[in-house]
């Protein structure tokens, strides 16, 4: 087993599915709107090793989708949920890419 794995760095996900909606009133590029399964698989953090604050950090994410995706990004949010706030700060998004059904 790697190192970074045994770390707790790169291990699969708690959740098996997500489902993602297309935009209401149709999908990406004026398509239906449908639900889509997301089953991550793994996710990959680097670096995996104690680092300055400021260093870069580098985050993949390995999943299978029940369907194509077209038009399709991601955003990384960090959630802070208190008793009476809910913080949601926009951390990246990455390109517009499109994914069919299998692993990536």
């Amino acid at each position: 087993m790697p190192a970074a794995t045994q770390a707790g760095w790169n291990h699969p996900p708690q959740s098996s599915a997500v489902p993602v909606r297309g935009m209401e009133g149709g999908g990406a590029a004026g398509g239906p709107s449908y639900a889509v399964e997301i089953n991550p698989t793994a996710i990959h953090i680097s670096p995996a090793e104690p680092c300055p604050f400021d260093a870069p950090l580098s985050l993949a994410i390995d999943f299978t989708a029940s369907a194509p995706l077209a038009g399709a990004h991601w955003k990384l949010r960090y959630m802070v949920d208190m008793a009476h706030a809910r913080h949601i700060i926009e951390l990246a998004e990455s390109e517009i890419a499109d994914y069919g059904c299998a692993p990536f």
